[in-house]
């Protein structure tokens, strides 16, 4: 099985007067290593995210297919019958990802469905 890693860092946000916690996706990599030494750097280089609130997370995800050579990858998000939010595993081709994208629309509701594309690093 093949690991991706995810690099998210979630800290407070203010919009219109109202503070959220919010958790932005700061890249996908394909070592935990690189993974982390961007964390480092990104949490040290000031705003956004040097804010003593910020927290680092990161999170494997299994990629369906091959890693060599793969500069990109690709992941579909939408809702289950239950409306809970489905979000897929990497793809590293995009015909594979199409398919069960095309697969999980149908076995499953709601109009906000999306394939993303992730360039890794």
């Amino acid at each position: 099985m093949n690991i991706l890693y995810d690099l998210y860092i979630s800290c407070t946000e203010e919009e219109c007067g109202k503070k959220y916690w919010a958790e932005h996706l700061i890249g996908t990599f394909k070592t935990k290593d690189k993974a982390t030494t961007t964390m480092k750097k990104v949490m040290s280089e000031g705003k956004p995210f040097s804010k003593p609130d910020c927290e680092p997370r990161i999170q494997e995800v299994e990629l369906v297919g091959e890693i060599l050579n793969v500069d990109s990858v690709y992941r579909f998000f939408g809702y289950n019958k239950d409306g809970d939010i489905i979000c897929s595993s990497y793809y590293a081709e995009k015909a594979t990802a199409i398919q069960d994208f095309i697969r999980a629309k149908k076995n499953n509701y709601g109009r906000d469905w999306s394939l993303n594309t992730y360039k890794l690093g």
